[in-house]
This record gives structure tokens, C-alpha cells and sequence, in this order.
């Protein structure tokens, strides 16, 4: 566990960037703002959602809705690794705000679409699969594509339409990873911290 307090000061420093601020957009279930970070950052502080290393996580982290964990495969460093995180504390944000009915393909268009983003304003790039696998490279690089269009038409002030957001979420379940999981996600609401 000695990894543990640096994967840990990483992500809240990664929280901690200004860059948050300007990711906004609402999605049919709720909305991600700088809010959505700043409760996943204060829950971590307090101890409400625990962040971990795992150098056996098959990917770069996840978020584990069942213990209110962040699990990261290494200290998140770089570009793709702060996106990465990101992604992951999205997922934790709609843990704290109860988002019970979103079902892991939709958490993870919402998700995919804010780490586009971020990706975009941070460093003007965008996320590339680091799969090691071909056919699931493949396969999110493709939903990189239209997850990013997606952040770019948010990004514009535009309103999608519900088509743009099924076409993320249909690119999600082409991924080998989330292929016929039609699961909620198991977000019941992390209390808050008692005082």
C-alpha cells in the first residue's frame, strides 16, 4: 500500500486544476460541472471515497461504486493518465449525487465525453486507446471519435440531440469490456461528510 498516499496526492491534485472549471454540460440524466469534481476532490479528503493503487488492474483505473474506491494501476502521470482520472472521478461524482439509474453504458458516455474534453482544454489533444489488445484499441479509439465530437459540440454551446448521445453509447457497448452489459451501475450515494 505504499503507492497508496501517491496515486491518492495525484488525483486530488489532478482535481485540483483549474481546467475543471470549464468542463459543463448537461446530459439527459443530470449534468457534470465543476461541482461534480469539487464533491469527488471533498470526498476524498474526508475519507468518503478511498483512492488505491492496483498494479495488477488489467487498465488504467476504474472506479469501484461498491466501496466508493479509485483504483489506479500506477501513479496517474501525464496527459492520458490525468484524462484517465478524469474519467474515473466522473463516474465517483455520480456516485455522490445518487445517479442510481444510470447504467454502466451511460455513465460511461458521460464519462468518455468529459475526459474528451478535458483532453481538449488541458493539453489540446485527445485520448487514444492504450489497450493492449487490437480489436478493443480499436474499438475505443473508435469511441474516442465520437465521444470527442460530442465534447466538441458541447464545448460550442450546443444542445445534442438524444441521437448524439445514443451514438456514444452505442459506440461504448462496441468496446470488448462493456459488450452486453446492460447493468446499472450500482450508484446509491456516498453520505455526507458528518461534521
Amino acid at each position: 500500500m505504499p503507492l497508496d498516499a501517491d496515486v491518492r496526492a495525484e488525483v486530488l491534485r489532478v482535481l485540483g486544476q483549474p481546467v475543471l472549471g470549464t468542463i459543463r454540460f448537461p446530459h439527459r440524466f443530470g449534468r457534470v460541472d465543476s461541482r461534480h469534481f469539487a464533491d469527488v476532490k471533498a470526498a476524498i479528503e474526508d475519507g468518503r471515497i478511498a483512492v488505491r493503487h492496483d498494479g495488477a488492474l488489467p487498465w488504467m483505473g476504474c472506479y469501484r461504486a461498491g466501496s466508493n474506491t479509485l483504483v489506479f494501476q500506477a501513479v496517474p502521470a501525464g496527459h492520458a493518465a490525468h484524462a484517465c482520472v478524469v474519467h474515473e472521478c466522473v463516474h465517483a461524482g455520480c456516485d455522490v449525487r445518487g445517479y442510481s439509474w444510470l447504467t454502466k453504458g451511460i455513465s460511461e458516455a458521460i464519462a468518455f465525453v468529459a475526459e474528451s474534453w478535458y483532453a481538449k482544454v488541458a493539453y489540446g489533444g485527445q485520448v487514444v486507446s492504450g489497450h493492449s489488445d487490437p480489436a478493443t484499441r480499436a474499438a475505443e479509439d473508435a469511441l474516442f471519435v465520437v465521444a470527442r465530437e460530442l465534447a466538441e459540440m458541447l464545448f460550442r454551446g450546443e444542445t445534442p440531440a438524444d441521437a448524439d448521445w445514443d451514438a456514444v453509447v452505442r459506440a461504448v457497448y462496441t468496446v470488448p469490456t462493456y459488450r452486453f452489459d446492460l447493468s446499472f451501475c450500482g450508484y446509491d450515494g456516498i453520505p455526507a461528510a458528518s461534521r
